[in-house]
Parts: structure tokens; C-alpha cells; sequence
């Protein structure tokens, strides 16, 4: 960019710079600050544009040249800014030096200023020749000549340092390339590089001198520039590049530092080019020192902080082996300590004092605070369909507050937890500072999508045996948004439909009613089910069920979002034929076995309305609602159930939940999961439960490698569903895709279920032939993959770790859900 700087005089002299502007007063250079001052000791007569006259221009139009001006017809002339004038327009790119403005007196008190241009030759063509490890096409997304009208020749050198960078990364460092510009009959120019390409060099071997102390195999797993191997495309070993040598100098060198070695240093590189084969032997010779030990550390403190406590926080103690790292993860731990009071910009000098002689070192902390920062205001970006209020009522600052660091942090957790956003980087603080003590938030968010639309399809069951099976085809179809409109209201809409299954879904929550913590939530359902894991009938109950719920609740901020929940909501239950027991023709069931299944089909599969009264006490913590890496979530349920004389339901239900996520491996490579889930169900006096609302262990949503309802009371292989529940699942998962939309994981789980409804009045004979009803804790290992997008689909492999006990079971199941996880 060139400025230019005027004074007046009375002759016209050309610039010796590259842009020159004769006017009708002398033009001379000086330094800034000494042409403010003889500016405002000098008064000029105040003259107006009449007119603005552009030459030289073809390619590019006077409106966007006069866009660039400082002034326009009517204004006062300002000579002082003629330099930004010529300075603008020569950003455009088309132009080329020398760039002309002068002015011309009109009648008095006006000016006519001209501006004379010399644009550079149209670019119409750029060919390559000799390239074979690069196509035409993967140069042109990195130089981008698409984007490129004009050009002349001083501008190829940087197209060719640019074309060579690529080339180095193909480990082909000895391309020769020889640009070449041509001005055609239609005075466009075609650009030609002509490439020598020549022989790729890699890294064959990689050495290290003088290290004792540290093993090769441990320095060669840091570094980037590694030998090559046969598969080296994948994991790019074999690349030479010298940037990077002097970037594993420093790696080398950090790792010394870190464990110890305080002068350690890497005291050259050798490189030895092969001319046969055109590759590299890399050899560091490292000098390692001796090993030193922290002799004191101490940490300035104040009336906030006093030094004991500094001391207590950080990673370095007494004794340790000094480490690089160490000391810049404590200079992190005391801005963010700082920052929890206030001091944004504190500044923390790390003193490191050797004694070579003893081989200690003692490290002090001096920390300049500054003053405490307030936040002026918060500026929110990239919000395109969430709006600032839904954004603004999870933030832990207000406008006028002193900035913290923890209610920055809070604060994006808080927002990233809505799960609108994307989970790696999609919600970041950016600080503008004003003046010492004043700062703006500036909230930058990506968002990702929150609706979905999705369709299913399927036809029969899994297992052939089962003759009550579903036998047709089963078509579905949903769609659903957690932020719909950018509210945070959520809906979901589903269906499905096939001869033996019919279901139609609703549900719309809002969770901040009239801007405030309440909850309020509306549902509505009808399902026709086939029950197909009652099998010892001879027609598969089929419950048509319609429902309908009213649910709210508020969230109490002061106790970190505890939220309690009320919900009410009534069932209507029929079916179309009652279930018979029925074990089959050949069966060698006895007569008692088939009257006490019967007695719990009379009992469980009732038609009648149920009226419902739920509590629901929860704390959700976790930072992501999608793929939770951080964070708890608790739940503490307690329901009443009421039927009428028809059905005589009655019963009470509570049940306690806790997750528990932790990251192992960086915040998303590996992240363990514990969830524990204990459940009791007590039925009134002379009442029963209905089967839906019984503990059925076994399977996707409890214990995999089981099926539905194997750990608890059953009858000749047929849950009747059990009164108390205990299972937990631990698991590794880890994300397959980028987008964290797909994961793997494996795990361990355990459990069991035990009672049954109408144990104390049931005849001991009769409560014999009742399997499993103790309790009897089962597990399970096993693995799985699960996509959350556009359909959330789960696939889960159990292996049973105690079957040598009962030889009859399978070793392993599959479970295959299209829902969401069970936590």
C-alpha cells in the first residue's frame, strides 16, 4: 500500500515512488507523524468537487473505482487523503504501478480532480506442462487462478514458490518450474508453467546421536519426520520436509526439558541425500545434560489468594524433576485461578533459577493482575436459526458483571449443553478488550441441524419358531426438531403401520414457558401392539392403547437446574381377544403350569382405563445431549397408578437413575460411560400391575446378551414381569465418523429382576413352578455400533460370562434397536 503525503507548492513534480500523483502542488514524502503537525500549523483554501474523471480503465467499471475514493463530487477536497485514495484502488488487484491523481482548478472554490489508471493485462488462460503427480485440477483448488482476472509477469515467482510448496508435500522437492506469460493477438495474457517434476525424496532412515538416557523407539514416536514403510501413503511417513525437521528439534528438545534435562538440546541435524535414489538419512545429534531436580517453588499471592493455596493447585512440588511442561501448564492454572476473580489479562512471569552446580532449580511465579475486567456487553454470532434469547437465558454473565473465566466456562457449557450447536468447536468466547478494565464477549457458534425427517422399513420377526411374530410388512415414518422455529421448543411426530402394529405419536415441550425455567409439555398416542415375547398363547395379545398426558414443571437455578417434574395422564386399554394359555399340542406341561400362567395372563392383561400421577426429580449435567463426554444426569421417578373396576389396576412405581461420563483419550477418542438404574413396584391392596408397567430384564435398554424379560420370574420361558429391578452398564465408546454421528463401544453389563405381583396370596405349589425369582445377578460383555442420524439405529452383540451354569442358553445375542440410548 503506498501513502502519500502532500504539501503545498506551486510547481507539479512527479513522485520517484512507485505511485506518483502530479498535481498542481508539490508532492513530497515525509514521516507521518511530522506532516500531522505542519498540517494543522497550515490552512488551505477550501475548494469543492466539481467533477471525478477516470482513464485507463476497461476491465473494471468507474463505479467500483469511485466506490474506493474517499470523496465524491460535492464534497470538500481533502489533499491529505489523495495517498488513501491511490492506496484503495490499488487493493482491487487490476491495477499496476504507476497509479496518477492530480487536480485541475474549475471556476473558483471548485476542483476537478483526475485519476489516470494502467491496468494490468486480462488473464484468459493458465496451462501446465510436465506435471504427473499433480493434476491440472488439484493445483488450481490450491492457486486458485479461477478467482484471478489480471496478472503480470512479477507476479508469477509467488504462483511458482507456491506451486513448489504443493510439490514438497508429494515429497518431490527438486521440481524445477519455469513460468512463462504471452500476450496474445487479443492482448490477453495465457500464463504457462513448464514442470520438471524430477525423483520423490523420502526419509529412509532416521538416527539418533547421544541419547542415553531416552530411547530411539521413544524419540522416533514424537517427531513427524519418520522412515518410510510400506503403508507410509496412510500415515504420510517417509515425507521430508524442512520445516518440519526444525519443528522435531524443538519436539525433541521440549521432551528433554520436560522430564528433566533441563539444558537439553538438540546441537544439530544431519542430512545425507542418497543420489542414487534420491532419499534421506536424518540423523539428530542431542546433547542431553544432566538431570535436575526442583529445589523450592514458590507463588506470589494476595488478599484473594494466598500462597499456600496457589501452591496447592498447581502441578509442580518440591523434589520433582523439572518439566517444561509442568511450568506452562501451571502458568494456564494460575490465569484460569486469576481469572476466576477477575483478572482476565493477569500476567504471570515464570522466574527459573538453575544451580548448575547442585543440578536444582528453583521456579517463582510472579503474577502482575492488572485491574479486574468488566464485561461492557455480549455479542452473539453465527446463531442463524437459534435466537439471542434462547442463547442468552443459559449464560452465567450479565452485561455490567466482572468477567470470570468460571462464568465463561459455565456459561459455554451451559450453551453447548442445548445440543444445537456442533460438539467439537461449535461454541467458542472470543474477548475484545475496550480499555484496561472493560472488555466485550463476543459468543461465536456454528450450529448444526435439529430436525429430522425419516422413514422405515422392515417385514417379520427374528425368530421363525415364534408363531405370534410379526409376519407383514411394517412401514414407519417421523419427523422431529428440538429447536423448532430456533424457540427450543421441541416436537416429534411418528408413525408406523403394519397388519398386526398401528402407532401414531405426539409430543411438543417447551421447556421455557413464558421465558422462564417452566416446563410445559403436551402428549398424545395411540398404539395397537403385539406383545411378541408372550408366546405361550395361542393368540398373541394384541393391546390397542390410546393415551393422552399433561406434563410441568420448574427448573430451581439456584441448585444447579434441579428440575421437578409433575405429569398426569390417562390410558384406555383393549384388546381385541383376550390370552389363552396355550403351550401346544405335544407339550408335557402340567395342568398346574398352565393354570398359573393363566392366572398371570387374567391378572396383567386387563382392558380398562388407567389415570397416572408422576413425580420426576432429575439434575442433568451433562455437556451434550447427542454424545455426552462430560457430566452426570440423575433421576429420581415416583407414579401412581389407578385403574377402573373393569381393569382393577392399582399400584405404585419408583425408580432411580444415575449416569456418569468421563473422557479417557483427548474429549472424544474414548469416553467411559457408568449408568446404574434400581426400581420397585408395589401394587395396592387386592389391585394388580398392568404387564407394560412391570421390570421385563433382558435386552437392548437393560441388560444385552439377555432377552427381554430372562432375568426375572417367568413361566415356562414367559416373563410375568418382576416387581423389583437392579442392572448397571459400563462402556467404552468412541466415535467412528467426524461428525461424532456414528459410534462404537463395548461394554459390560449385569442385572437382574425379581417378586411378582400376587406372590403373598399365590399357593406354594403354584409359586414353585415360578423360574427365576430370587435374585440372581447375570452379566454380560459384549460390543456395538450405533448411528444417531438420520435414524438412530443400534446394533448390540451380548456374550454371557455365566452360562457354564445353564448350558441351554445361547451364548450370545443380538439385539437390534431403532430408539434412542437408555440414557
Amino acid at each position: 500500500i503506498f501513502l502519500v503525503f502532500l504539501t503545498l507548492k506551486t510547481e507539479e513534480l512527479p513522485l520517484n515512488k512507485n505511485t506518483s500523483i502530479p498535481i498542481k502542488d508539490q508532492v513530497s514524502w515525509q514521516e507521518p507523524e511530522e506532516l500531522e503537525e505542519e498540517y494543522e500549523e497550515e490552512e488551505y483554501e477550501e475548494q469543492i468537487i466539481k467533477n471525478i474523471f477516470i482513464t485507463g480503465n476497461s476491465l473494471v467499471s468507474e463505479e467500483t473505482i469511485r466506490s474506493k475514493l474517499p470523496y465524491k463530487i460535492g464534497d470538500i477536497f481533502n489533499k491529505k487523503l489523495s495517498g488513501l485514495a491511490l492506496s484503495n484502488i490499488y487493493s482491487l488487484g487490476y491495477f499496476t504501478a504507476p497509479l496518477e491523481l492530480y487536480q485541475e482548478d474549475d471556476s473558483a472554490g471548485y476542483v476537478n480532480l483526475h485519476i489516470k489508471v494502467t491496468e494490468k493485462t486480462k488473464l484468459s488462460q493458465v496451462k501446465y506442462t510436465g506435471n504427473k503427480n499433480l493434476t491440472a485440477v488439484e493445483i488450481e483448488k490450491k492457486l486458485l487462478f479461477a478467482a484471478v482476472n489480471t496478472i503480470e509477469s512479477q507476479e508469477l515467482e509467488k504462483y511458482c514458490y507456491a506451486l513448489k510448496k504443493l510439490y514438497r508435500e508429494k515429497n518431490l522437492h527438486s521440481t524445477t518450474i519455469d513460468p512463462s506469460l504471452e500476450i496474445g493477438e487479443d492482448t490477453t495474457a495465457t500464463v504457462t508453467f513448464a514442470i520438471k517434476e524430477g525423483k520423490k525424496s523420502l526419509v529412509k532412515r532416521v538416527f539418533f546421536k547421544g541419547n542415553t538416557s531416552i530411547s530411539s523407539r521413544v524419540l522416533r514416536s514424537l517427531i513427524f519426520t519418520r522412515e518410510d514403510w510400506i503403508l507410509g501413503m496412510l500415515d504420510k511417513a517417509g515425507t521430508y520436509h524442512p520445516d518440519a525437521i526444525e519443528s522435531d528439534k524443538y519436539t525433541i528438545e521440549n521432551y528433554y526439558q520436560s522430564n528433566g534435562f533441563l539444558t537439553a538440546r538438540v546441537k544439530d541435524v544431519a542430512l545425507v541425500k542418497n543420489p542414487k535414489s534420491n532419499s534421506f538419512e536424518v540423523t539428530f545429534d542431542i546433547e542431553e545434560g544432566c538431570l535436575y531436580t526442583i529445589k523450592s517453588v514458590t507463588a506470589t499471592g494476595n488478599e484473594f489468594v494466598s500462597e499456600e493455596q496457589l501452591l496447592a493447585r498447581i502441578g509442580i512440588k518440591v523434589g520433582a524433576l523439572y518439566s517444561r511442561d509442568a511450568i506452562r501448564q501451571t502458568l494456564d492454572a494460575l490465569k484460569l485461578i486469576w481469572g476466576e476473580f477477575g483478572f482476565i489479562y493477569a500476567d504471570i512471569e515464570p522466574e527459573i533459577r538453575p544451580d548448575h552446580e547442585n543440578k536444582t532449580v528453583e521456579i517463582n511465579f510472579n503474577s502482575e493482575l492488572g485491574a479486574k475486567v468488566s464485561l461492557n456487553r455480549i455479542i452473539i454470532r453465527g446463531n442463524n436459526k437459534t435466537r439471542d434469547y434462547v442463547i442468552r437465558r443459559k449464560l452465567k454473565l450479565d452485561e455490567g458483571d466482572v468477567l470470570t473465566t468460571r462464568a465463561m466456562e459455565d456459561s459455554k457449557l451451559a450453551v453447548g449443553a442445548l445440543g444445537y450447536f456442533d460438539q467439537r468447536d461449535g461454541v467458542n468466547w472470543k474477548i475484545m478488550r475496550l480499555k484496561e478494565d472493560l472488555a466485550d464477549l463476543e459468543l461465536i457458534l456454528q450450529e448444526i441441524k435439529t430436525g429430522k425427517l425419516y422413514a422405515q422399513a422392515s417385514y417379520g420377526g427374528v425368530d421363525k419358531s415364534n408363531p405370534v411374530q410379526l409376519s407383514s410388512f411394517k412401514f414407519g415414518v417421523g419427523f422431529s426438531d428440538r429447536n423448532f422455529l430456533g424457540t427450543g421448543i421441541m416436537y416429534d411426530l411418528q408413525g408406523s403401520y403394519s397388519q398386526q402394529e398401528r402407532t401414531l405419536g405426539m409430543v411438543i415441550s417447551n421447556p421455557w414457558m413464558f421465558d422462564r425455567p417452566l416446563l410445559g409439555a403436551v402428549s398424545g398416542s395411540y398404539k395397537q401392539a403385539l406383545y411378541e415375547d408372550v408366546k405361550n398363547v395361542k393368540i398373541a395379545p394384541i393391546e390397542t392403547i390410546a393415551s393422552g398426558g399433561l406434563t410441568t414443571g420448574f427448573r430451581i437455578q439456584k441448585m444447579s437446574d434441579v428440575a421437578c417434574n409433575y405429569d398426569i395422564g390417562i390410558q384406555n386399554g383393549r384388546y381385541k381377544e383376550l390370552p389363552i394359555a396355550y403351550f401346544g399340542p405335544d407339550s408335557t406341561v402340567s395342568k398346574e403350569t398352565v393354570a398359573t400362567a393363566q392366572f398371570f395372563l387374567d391378572r396383567q392383561f386387563r382392558p380398562g382405563n388407567l389415570l397416572s400421577v408422576s413425580q420426576n426429580i432429575s439434575q442433568d449435567t451433562r455437556n451434550n445431549p447427542g454424545f455426552p463426554t462430560r457430566g452426570y444426569f440423575w433421576s429420581w421417578l415416583s407414579k401412581a397408578g389407578l385403574g377402573d373396576s373393569c381393569s382393577t389396576f392399582g399400584f405404585f412405581r419408583t425408580d432411580f437413575d444415575i449416569v456418569w461420563y468421563t473422557p479417557l483419550i483427548g474429549e472424544f477418542d474414548l469416553v467411559f460411560a457408568f449408568h446404574s438404574h434400581a426400581g420397585v413396584i408395589a401394587p395396592f391392596k387386592d389391585k394388580t400391575v398392568p404387564y407394560r408397567e412391570l421390570f421385563h430384564i433382558g435386552g437392548p435398554t437393560t441388560v444385552r446378551g439377555y432377552i427381554p424379560g430372562n432375568l426375572g420370574p417367568s413361566i415356562a420361558g414367559d416373563s410375568i414381569g418382576a416387581t423389583r429391578a437392579f442392572y448397571l452398564n459400563a462402556e467404552l465408546v468412541f466415535p467412528i465418523t467426524k461428525d461424532l454421528g456414528t459410534k462404537a463401544r463395548i461394554f459390560y453389563d449385569g442385572g437382574s429382576g425379581w417378586g411378582f405381583v400376587g406372590e403373598n396370596c399365590m399357593p406354594s405349589h403354584l409359586s414353585k413352578l415360578i423360574k427365576n425369582n430370587q435374585f440372581n445377578y447375570r452379566h454380560a460383555i459384549g460390543f456395538g455400533f450405533q448411528m444417531v442420524s438420520p435414524q438412530p439405529i443400534r446394533i448390540d452383540i451380548g456374550f454371557k460370562l455365566d452360562r457354564n451354569q445353564r448350558r441351554e442358553e445361547a451364548p450370545y445375542e443380538i439385539s437390534f434397536s431403532m430408539a434412542q440410548d437408555f440414557w
